[in-house]
């Protein structure tokens, strides 16, 4: 398809995304689409977290037990206003009154109405209702002790999903031929790329995409042309991959490898209506009572694993990964974590086969 009127950032490069956009995916720092006006935004979003540290830090230190609603109520009316650059022409006056202040912040909201786009608005809105509730819970439910904590910055637990492991990413071919370019148009909707992935990068991931649907198609049958395939250019480092239906599109971060038959198969899943609604309760039971021997693994990762969706794309990967057998290339398949996967045992396997029977060829 031919590409015209972009106003995106795209790196200049041998190896082009190929296809159409992907309009409407979760972004990345290093998204390759990016308009100026995103840009502009990403840059005060930044700014503005150093802000609100520093609002939080100044707050924390100035807070006492004789001013700490006063000095509670301050940071939440400061953390708005730092929230938008539509906000920096609003400066309070420390001669008014909380109430008088609050009153001319909410004018000053209201006459932004029509020279911003509604949807701008609309979330302006929404956070200062948010702010004016916040201060209002405040006022009437903080008590001294509950305000100590208030700034508390402690990190919070993070999961971080085990799937795929770290590849080279490396091609010794430099560029992909014409022809390739064109067998990777008709098999998939787009494949686009990070601004951070060098051109050498770009041909290892476009190769391998190629190869791995090729080789797929011998073992089921796979209409991957509504898919698009993002090599590190979207997502974050919670999840080293991902699947967005909504955009249909599978993301990979960068030399993330062994992923993509699991991304695959929240894909089939999805198409085949969340088949994995189906999961039989004694495979998930199996399962808990596999995760339940495992220390160390926290609440928030054993309810991610348990969910269906998960468990089926964790059957998935491990049973077209067998019917493969020596065929299955690191790039589709790396298990790095087997004790995080459910058993492909007799009991799910036929489960697993019955739930893909319409798209599968041959027997196992």
């Amino acid at each position: 398809m031919k590409q015209t009127n972009r106003l995106f950032n795209e790196r200049p490069s041998a190896v082009l995304n190929i296809g159409n956009d992907i309009q409407n995916a979760a972004r990345h720092r290093n998204d390759t689409y990016e308009t100026p006006e995103e840009l502009r935004a990403k840059a005060f979003k930044k700014s503005s977290s150093k802000s609100l540290k520093a609002l939080k830090t100044r707050a924390s230190a100035v807070m006492t037990e004789a001013n700490f609603l006063e000095t509670i109520n301050r940071y939440e009316l400061d953390k708005f206003l730092a929230s938008s650059e539509k906000l920096s022409a609003f400066s309070i006056d420390e001669t008014k009154s909380e109430t008088e202040t609050i009153n001319l912040l909410y004018s000053f909201v209201v006459a932004l109405r029509g020279t911003i786009p509604s949807t701008e608005f609309n979330t302006l809105a929404r956070s200062f209702n948010r702010m004016t509730k916040k201060r209002r819970e405040n006022t009437y439910r903080l008590s001294w002790s509950r305000a100590q904590s208030y700034f508390n910055t402690k990190a919070k637990e993070s999961f971080v999903e085990k799937n795929g492991s770290i590849g080279d990413w490396k091609s010794e071919q430099k560029t992909l031929s014409p022809e390739q370019i064109e067998r990777l148009k008709s098999l998939v909707s787009a494949v686009q790329f990070g601004n951070s992935v060098p051109d050498s990068e770009r041909v290892y991931c476009s190769l391998n995409l190629l190869a791995s649907l090729e080789t797929l198609s011998s073992v089921m049958t796979i209409d991957a042309t509504a898919l698009g395939f993002s090599f590190g250019a979207r997502g974050n480092g919670k999840s080293v991959a991902f699947y967005q239906d909504s955009a249909k599109v599978l993301s990979f971060n960068r030399h993330v490898d062994g992923a993509f038959l699991h991304e695959l198969g929240h894909a089939v899943d999805y198409r085949l209506g969340k088949v994995s609604s189906t999961l039989p309760r004694e495979i998930r039971q199996s399962y808990r009572e596999k995760l339940s021997t495992l220390k160390g693994l926290s609440h928030s990762a054993r309810s991610y694993y348990l969910k269906e969706t998960e468990i089926f794309a964790r059957l998935f990967e491990q049973f077209i990964a067998k019917r493969l057998g020596d065929r299955c290339t690191e790039f589709m398949f790396s298990e790095n974590d087997p004790a995080v996967m459910p058993e492909l045992n007799e009991q799910s396997q036929q489960w697993i086969e019955s739930a893909l029977s319409s798209i599968l060829k041959g027997a196992l």
